[in-house]
């Protein structure tokens, strides 16, 4: 998904004119996929992570918390000295 929207926006600013009408066209299915998956990912939210966090508590372990920052890959692991 994320690659169709950057796609999508890349032909857009590469363009002299103003979008397509195909542009428009694409741009709309998209927004509706990204629509549909943010409901499903909402719903997971609400009726999944509390039954998961209760297990997670149950065992003495941290809560998941949903956020909405980017979480940044992690840093390797400097190779051993040879």
């Amino acid at each position: 998904m994320n690659n169709k929207i950057a796609a999508l926006g890349s032909s857009i600013e590469h363009g002299d004119g103003k979008p397509t009408a195909a542009s428009y066209e694409v741009f709309k299915l998209l927004k509706d996929r990204l629509a549909e998956q943010q409901s499903a990912l909402d719903t997971v939210l609400n009726t999944d992570l509390p039954t998961v966090n209760k297990r997670l508590t149950d065992r003495s372990l941290k809560e998941l918390v949903p956020t909405k920052t980017e979480t940044k890959p992690p840093t390797p692991a400097p190779a051993p000295a040879g």
